[in-house]
């Protein structure tokens, strides 16, 4: 695949964090709870990567990308077309036209009923749908950390209040619950410090600063900070096999810190990925948590590849896989908008405020609040049915249920795919 050679860094950085996500988006989704939840071995990708050597795309078809990089384009598309804001009625409009243009590309059925609803009420309330998800709490699924990226780049050069605020309002859109908004700021200040370049001691200690911001309970091990602490001394000794208790579900909690952990981890040498390059063994390493590889994958890719750039990118998986051009469009796009916006000294509120018009609107219940009922202390909520296609496979919007449901002490339930109940 021929390219235009880029120009300078931030572009070799910018094009390399859009590319790194839908990568690690379509590298992933073949494995994607293809081994239930449970990890897997090295061995095994480093064989399936080895296919990809020999690909050729007229034979072998491409891999196809999933609803992580159909929203995250989306996005970018909206900051281009806006540029120099973010206008969540914009966004709203667009995820919901990506998703009836193309339907197959593994939406959770939560998150296609708040695309419903922004259909019939033209987006009116860009934030309504999603609010009343799960009795009002909202999901705390990963699917707004997934696609999160665009507003790290669009945002590259101004304050880390200015960037969580996108990240919060870009959530917000199918993500209400504080955990699926704050993944989403995390994956994007990760990404954001990842286009500066920060060394991993600094980003580490930034990422808790963070996180201690965040008001949790201090007791709880439903919390970004509890997860922090795992990735803290699992980095800081090197034990891989202590960080997969870092989780490999839906919910952001058990995927972001996943990813994060990836990135850093694999800035030191893994022994069994010795001869994988920086980008491939981020992530490999990020797909081996299993479960949700698809979006471990593309979230550690991101940050990999806005790490080490376009450059650190194996030129043969940009055949491999769907959506590499427009990945390199959208970033050469960002970073001129960037560019214009930092020239022009743009002192506009980063999120346009929105007026909503009240009507009455009769809205039918999402589904049987019976079937919303908590359920046993001891069930886990991080186990999906194998069978599920790559394309087609799982509810990253879908997820929200008591501290129970985030417990990833077991490891025989399941998550009801329709109903995100755990059974």
């Amino acid at each position: 695949m021929d390219m235009d050679k880029c120009e300078d860094e931030l572009q070799e950085r910018f094009r390399g964090c859009m590319l790194g996500a839908v990568l690690g988006d379509c590298l992933g989704g073949p494995l994607e709870f293809k081994n239930g939840n449970n990890s897997f071995p090295f061995s095994r990708l480093k064989r399936e990567f080895r296919l990809y050597d020999a690909w050729e795309p007229e034979r072998d078809g491409v891999l196809e990308f999933t609803d992580d990089t159909a929203m995250a384009r989306q996005l970018a598309y909206s900051l281009l077309e806006t540029r120099t804001h973010l206008d969540p009625r914009n966004l709203a409009r667009r995820f919901v036209d990506e998703y009836h243009r193309e339907q197959g590309r593994g939406y959770g059925e939560a998150v296609t009923e708040v695309f419903e609803k922004l259909h019939k009420s033209d987006c009116r309330d860009p934030y309504g749908p999603a609010k009343e998800q799960f009795k009002t709490e909202g999901s705390f699924g990963n699917g707004a950390a997934m696609r999160v990226h665009p507003v790290a780049m669009f945002c590259h050069g101004r304050s880390r209040t200015e960037l969580l605020e996108m990240a919060d309002a870009s959530a917000r859109i199918t993500h209400s619950h504080q955990l699926g908004v704050r993944g989403a700021q995390l994956q994007a200040y990760a990404v954001s410090m990842a286009l500066d370049g920060v060394d991993s001691k600094a980003f580490l200690a930034n990422m808790l600063e963070l996180v201690e911001s965040f008001s949790e309970d201090p007791k709880s091990k439903h919390t970004y900070r509890y997860k922090f602490e795992i990735m803290r001394k699992a980095l800081a000794t090197k034990n891989d096999d202590l960080a997969i208790a870092l989780g490999n579900g839906v919910a952001a909690l058990h995927s972001v810190p996943s990813a994060i952990f990836s990135f850093l981890r694999a800035q030191s040498p893994i022994e069994q990925l010795r001869d994988s390059s920086r980008f491939v063994r981020t992530v490999q390493l990020a797909i081996s948590f299993g479960g949700d590889t698809d979006t471990i994958g593309s979230m550690a890719g991101a940050m990999a590849g806005a790490y080490y750039g376009e450059v650190d990118v194996p030129e043969n998986f940009l055949d491999v896989c769907e959506g590499v051009y427009d990945a390199i469009k959208q970033a050469d796009g960002l970073v001129k908008l960037v560019r214009e916006n930092l020239d022009s000294d743009v002192s506009e509120p980063i999120v346009k405020r929105i007026k909503i018009e009240v009507q009455e609107i009769e809205v039918k219940p999402d589904i049987n609040p019976e079937l919303l009922k908590p359920e046993p202390e001891d069930i886990k909520p991080d186990v999906i049915k194998s069978e599920l296609k790559p394309s087609a496979s799982k509810s990253k919007e879908d997820v929200v249920e008591p501290d129970s449901a985030l417990d990833n002490d077991t490891t025989d339930s399941a998550i009801d795919i329709k109903h995100n109940i755990v059974k």
